[in-house]
């Protein structure tokens, strides 16, 4: 009955050796869906993360726009403010 035992001990071992083991906690896990959703969304891009320097993001020496609009009733074209306020208007702007 020895070698069923250490042959039973070494197949069940090897079924639990095989599953990953977390070494992340779920607030890592949460941020890294965030980075993805917030890349997928802001950059358009597959979930890696970027490689572009926002500070030098220039495209033919204009610095991009990136407009944002919410759906939601009316409708209304979002701004980020300098001081980091959301803002929302009914009518586009330049800014």
């Amino acid at each position: 009955t020895l070698p069923a035992v250490i042959v039973l001990w070494t197949s069940l071992w090897g079924i639990v050796s095989s599953y990953p083991i977390p070494s992340r906690t779920n607030a890592t896990l949460l941020e890294k869906k965030w980075e993805t959703l917030f890349s997928r969304s802001y950059l358009g891009i597959t979930g890696g993360k970027s490689e572009l320097n926002w500070e030098s993001d220039y495209l033919q020496g204009i610095k991009r726009v990136r407009r944002l609009y919410c759906n939601v009733g009316i409708g209304f074209h979002l701004q980020v403010l300098p001081d980091g306020r959301i803002s929302g208007e009914h009518n586009e702007n330049q800014y």
